[in-house]
This record gives structure tokens, C-alpha cells and sequence, in this order.
């Protein structure tokens, strides 16, 4: 009698294996503008974008992270237009903004890109008290997990998979048993991993904290942010004839 001998070779797939510690993540990074179009004139309305969109990468190891924007992606892009003697503006920028974070001692050093003017801002990891959900999907075929903190800002929801051992993730989110892999932040910024891919030594050299920029403390950064919007407010005419959005943590 004939026998049929099968043998079948388990292939290692592309891509990070379930307890790979170092490696490169791609999220999308969509921010809703979330206007109220109507105190916009009707013709002007389409040409408002209703979100934008961005690619970011975070660079991980055991001991620390970075996330940035994906190289060679930083662009502004500027346009008007004039209806019925009403003009609108349209700015809007990928601020080259970067987020480093030692997993050993916690700490963070944020570079902080405002109107072209870079900052830079030490402070502890993000002390979120996550509260655990129970509910589970997959995001690129890994089991993850819901994690909800509320503070007086925002809400935060985070999905995070101990697929990809590494207590990290977007924005300096951390603090869970895994790496976070979907976050959304309020109602207007959603984050989410696309790609998961080995990182190269190049890669690993890159992973530290950025340097460029003026120190300043959380709270000295955000007067001059908001000194900064209401002297724009009052070169335009007032508060209702400018809106300025931008990312928060």
C-alpha cells in the first residue's frame, strides 16, 4: 500500500513576532476640525476640511521610545478664497513634533512645534488611571484590549495587545501591559496602527530624546500658546472670524 507523506514547514511571517520588544509602528493620525459650517457662506463650506490626516511612526525598544512623524512627510500647505466679499484662510501644517519616552524612569521629553517656533518639555509619563473594560477586537490580526481614563481635559480610550510586550504607544501613552496600538483622544483625534516592522540599528540610534528647541514647563508653553492665538484673534478682527486648531495630548 502506497503511503502519502505530508510535511509542512511553519514559515516565519513578515513583520514583528508576537514577543519581538523592538520595532518601528505606522499609525494614521486623523484630527476632526469638527467646525460649525454654518457661520461659513455656503459656497465656502466645501473647501473646508472636515479632518486631516497624517502618518506617524513610533520607534521602540525595551527601555524607551520615540514617536514623530514619518520621515520626509513634514508639509504646510496654504490657500485662500474669496466669495461675496468674505475671504477665508486655510493653513495648516505637520508640526514636527516628537515624543520620547524612557520606560525605565518614566519620564518624557516632548518637542513641541508652534507656528515654527520649537519647544522642548520634561515631565513625568502620563499617570493615566486606566480603567480596564473587558472588551476585545483584533487591530492587524493582534488581540487587543479597551482601556478608558477620564481626566478634567479629556476623555482617553486606548486599545493595547500584550502581543508586543512594551509598555508604549502614541503620544507618550503608557503605563498598560502592552503596546498601544488605537487611541482616541475627546471627540476629534483618533490614532491607529496600520504597519508593525522590525527596526534596524538605524532606526535604534534614533531613539532618543530630541534636543532642539527652548525649555520651558507645561504651563509656561500653554500661556504662550494662548497669548499667541488671541494676538492672531485680534489681527483678524476678532475671535469670530479665525479658528485655530491644534493637537493636544
Amino acid at each position: 500500500m502506497k503511503q502519502l507523506f505530508i510535511f509542512i514547514a511553519m514559515l516565519p511571517l513578515a513583520g514583528v513576532s508576537a514577543q519581538d520588544t523592538t520595532g518601528v509602528i505606522t499609525y494614521e493620525q486623523i484630527i476632526s476640525t469638527n467646525l460649525d459650517k454654518d457661520n461659513i457662506p455656503e459656497g465656502l463650506r466645501n473647501v473646508v476640511p472636515a479632518e486631516s490626516k497624517s502618518e506617524m511612526e513610533l520607534y521602540f525598544t525595551p527601555v524607551a521610545s520615540l514617536y514623530q512623524v514619518r520621515e520626509n512627510t513634514i508639509a504646510s500647505n496654504n490657500q485662500e478664497f474669496d466669495q461675496g466679499g468674505m475671504k477665508l484662510r486655510i493653513e495648516t501644517k505637520i508640526p514636527d513634533d516628537k515624543y520620547y519616552t524612557d520606560l525605565i524612569s518614566h519620564k518624557v521629553t516632548e518637542q513641541k512645534d508652534f507656528m515654527g517656533r520649537i519647544f522642548l518639555i520634561d515631565h513625568d509619563a502620563s499617570a493615566s488611571k486606566w480603567k480596564f473594560t473587558g472588551r476585545q477586537k483584533k487591530i492587524l490580526d493582534m488581540p487587543s484590549s479597551e482601556a478608558i481614563s477620564i481626566t478634567d481635559k479629556d476623555t482617553t480610550i486606548v486599545w493595547f495587545t500584550t502581543s508586543i510586550p512594551v509598555s508604549a504607544g502614541p503620544q507618550g501613552h503608557s503605563g498598560l501591559p502592552g503596546m498601544v496600538l488605537e487611541v482616541f483622544i475627546g471627540s476629534n483625534i483618533h490614532l491607529v496602527a496600520t504597519k508593525v516592522e522590525p527596526a534596524n540599528k538605524e532606526i535604534i540610534k534614533k531613539i532618543k530624546a530630541p534636543t532642539k528647541g527652548k525649555k520651558v514647563d507645561e504651563v509656561a508653553f500653554e500661556k504662550i500658546v494662548k497669548d499667541k492665538e488671541e494676538e492672531i484673534k485680534k489681527q483678524y478682527g476678532g475671535n469670530g472670524n479665525i479658528i485655530i486648531m491644534r493637537q493636544t495630548r
